[in-house]
């Protein structure tokens, strides 16, 4: 794994201006911490939301922005926790819509890797040890 989590300092507010995200929840004005990988020129940030919740209660879903070669996937969705067994920890994520830029079409399979991994690292960042993290896509968009 190269993503890395990290405070976010003033010094990257330029940065984090540049990408031109969209903060539905217009929870912050900037992050407190990012998902960053410097290899690959990738971040993700979370948004908030209300996401850990069943949708079936009408709660809003957890926001989330990925940049990524200059683009933006913007994701929302639905997590639960389980414990298959003692000590382990596991998130399974719904997430319920994908925006992807049409550019990045046929690099799915990369963008999927690095949601994994980001997701993984942003919860063992926070503070909550976790062996897995899976993920299933209801709706992709590409536009």
């Amino acid at each position: 794994m190269t993503f890395a989590f990290k405070k976010f300092f003033d010094s990257d507010r330029p940065k984090y201006d540049s990408l031109h995200l969209n903060n539905r929840l217009n929870t912050f004005q900037y992050p407190s911490i990012w998902v960053v990988d410097e290899e690959r020129g990738a971040l993700m940030i979370e948004f908030g939301g209300r996401g850990g919740l069943d949708p079936e209660f009408g709660e809003p879903p957890n926001f989330y922005a990925l940049s990524w070669q200059g683009h933006v996937i913007e994701l929302e969705g639905y997590y639960k926790i389980s414990y298959p067994s003692k000590g382990k920890r596991q998130v399974f994520y719904q997430m319920t819509r994908m925006v992807v830029p049409k550019e990045l079409e046929y690099c799915m399979e990369d963008i999927i890797s690095m949601l994994h991994e980001a997701i993984l690292v942003s919860w063992i960042g926070s503070g909550i040890a976790t062996d897995a993290v899976q993920l299933e896509f209801t709706k992709i968009y590409y536009v």
